[in-house]
């Protein structure tokens, strides 16, 4: 009995021992800190979406298939800046073109010698050929840039030289417009405003919000200065049929839509310089990334009271293990993503419609420490849905007026109502989109006993105040601060009429 007890084999103790789960966890204790530590001092984002190409296909959806003007644009701003060397003198480093002044062309009591300088570009562009080229790009179906490089790598700090540029040669052909118009040279004047209105539309069907505000910003002016000429002369009705030909086959802008989808996209590009990527869509953030792709150069982010990043010009690698403690690349996606539907929802949405939804985006700007790329990188973009509104007011009125003015030209009298604009003049009445009532019209007469006629938007108050304009600043009808008990008027009348 005693020698089978001797020769039972013992029975193995089991590993889970307190010993050993004591051992297990000391080891995880100091491995993972090392673990971390190896991990921050070699990780490296992986940016492998190209969403340049995804910016360049948005552009490319919005806009008919067919010849491509870009490049013809940018023919036309090539030859631009060799003017602007000629005409540079000796020792001047100020570009040429950035001291002139057009507003002055349409002055009474003007520097002769500034006014020489102006005619002298002008003439420069006409005989260089930038005009013909820009008349050659306003007949094509689109216009497609080239999609965005940044030298940084991130495309949100991707530079857009061209936009100044092109704003240069549109305001040159709105010079040109008003000068044509004052010599009676119909032709020259429905060519300029025809090639204003396309590089408008141009720049709007492009990928950035910049581009968006510039073309609005064209399109705006080239309008003023025609509603200006139009107050002031009589113009035939062959050349009022020109300019709403023109409107019709450059008009609307470009989706707003679009932009918001491609500043998305770019600020999920921004995402992935900035964050790891662990093969599953998800990544820690990468603090030593911030000043390699420039995001260090954000003013907000260089304050030192902008703890706790503030006060540093870069971080250490050492610094990514900190990544652990902030949003990971999911979470800051979604943030984004929310952003951005919202705007673009909203900027498909009605006025009337976005008064009832209300949007609080300084939810997005409030956003605490542990989500820095949204809460440094999302820019407020709500009031550029309400430019937009403003764009498309003053666009439409002006729409609205030069078809007015041709009918008086047809029938000798104004329009009792603007449905008799329809269908011979307007395909359709265009909406205001700060009333469902639309734009208001009626027939006065002048202190001279004239017939005239006065056209209108409420503005941003909502209501009807009679036409009622500030003078000296018309556009406070649609500042949220100015705008109440004032309307905008796309024909007010002059002093002593």
């Amino acid at each position: 009995m005693s020698e089978d007890k001797q020769q039972q084999p013992q029975k193995k103790k089991p590993w889970y021992r307190l010993r050993n789960i004591i051992l297990v966890i000391v080891l995880a204790i100091f491995s993972w800190p090392t673990y971390i530590l190896i991990w921050a001092l070699n990780v490296k984002p992986n940016p492998s979406i190209d969403y340049a190409l995804q910016m360049q296909r948005l552009s490319i959806d919005s806009q008919p298939e067919g010849d491509n003007a870009w490049p013809l644009l940018m023919d036309a701003v090539s030859i631009l800046k060799k003017i602007e060397e000629s005409l540079l003198e000796e020792g001047q480093t100020i570009d040429y073109f950035s001291q002139l002044d057009f507003n002055i062309i349409y002055e009474t009591d003007v520097d002769e010698s500034e006014l020489t300088k102006l005619n002298i570009a002008l003439k420069q562009m006409k005989s260089n050929g930038v005009f013909n080229l820009l008349a050659q790009a306003a007949t094509c179906q689109n216009a497609v840039r080239p999609p965005l490089k940044s030298d940084t790598g991130p495309l949100i700090f991707a530079l857009l030289p061209e936009i100044r540029d092109l704003q240069l040669l549109a305001r040159a052909r709105i010079a040109s417009m008003h000068l044509a118009i004052v010599e009676g040279n119909s032709h020259e004047a429905i060519v300029a405003f025809d090639q204003v209105l396309y590089i408008a539309k141009a720049l709007t069907h492009q990928h950035t919000i910049i581009d968006q505000l510039v073309g609005q910003r064209i399109a705006l002016e080239a309008c003023k200065r025609l509603r200006n000429a139009i107050k002031d002369r009589d113009i035939d009705q062959l050349t009022l049929s020109g300019f709403l030909e023109s409107s019709r086959r450059h008009l609307p802008l470009g989706p707003l839509s679009m932009n918001f989808e491609a500043e998305r996209l770019s600020l999920l590009d921004t995402i992935q310089y900035t964050f790891s990527d662990n093969g599953n869509g998800n990544g820690r953030l990468l603090l030593s990334q911030f000043d390699d792709v420039g995001i260090m150069n954000i003013v907000s982010i260089s304050n030192p009271s902008m703890q706790p990043y503030g006060g540093r010009e870069a971080f250490p690698a050492i610094y990514n293990a900190a990544g652990i403690v902030y949003a990971d690349r999911k979470e800051t996606i979604a943030i984004v993503d929310r952003y951005y539907k919202a705007l673009i929802n909203r900027s498909k949405m009605s006025r009337r419609q976005r008064m009832v939804i209300q949007f609080d985006e300084s939810q997005f700007m409030q956003l605490d420490w542990r989500h820095p790329i949204p809460k440094f990188m999302i820019p407020a973009l709500a009031s550029v849905i309400n430019k937009r509104d403003v764009a498309d007011c003053q666009i439409a009125g002006t729409i609205l007026m030069l078809a007015i003015e041709e009918y008086r030209a047809a029938n000798e009298q104004y329009p009792t109502t603007l449905e008799n604009l329809v269908p011979e003049f307007l395909q359709e009445i265009p909406n205001d989109p700060f009333s469902e009532q639309g734009f208001v019209y009626r027939i006065t007469t002048n202190s001279q006993a004239k017939q005239t006629y006065l056209l209108y938007s409420i503005g941003i108050d909502g209501k009807d105040n009679n036409g009622k304009i500030n003078a000296e600043k018309e556009d406070d009808a649609f500042s949220i601060y100015e705008g109440n008990g004032l309307d905008f008027s796309f024909n007010p009348a002059r002093p002593g009429e």
